[in-house]
């Protein structure tokens, strides 16, 4: 059976945001101050959200499988 893009989108994030754990934080300057984030954290916010799209996908094609 074969996956679906967005499940495999999930994946290749999920395996960048390991990967990225050693890559050191990231700066954010905004108006209000500065903020650090870590790239692990980007990344694994992405993953889950293709994650949820890919369940709402699913659910609209109708039902699991």
């Amino acid at each position: 059976m074969p996956i679906s893009a967005l499940t495999a989108l999930t994946f290749i994030l999920l395996a960048a945001a390991i990967c990225a754990v050693w890559l050191p934080t990231v700066r954010i300057d905004q108006h209000s101050g500065q903020y650090m984030a870590p790239p692990w954290l980007m990344l694994f916010i992405a993953a889950g959200g293709c994650g949820l799209a890919c369940l709402a996908e699913k659910d609209l094609a109708g039902g699991a499988g």
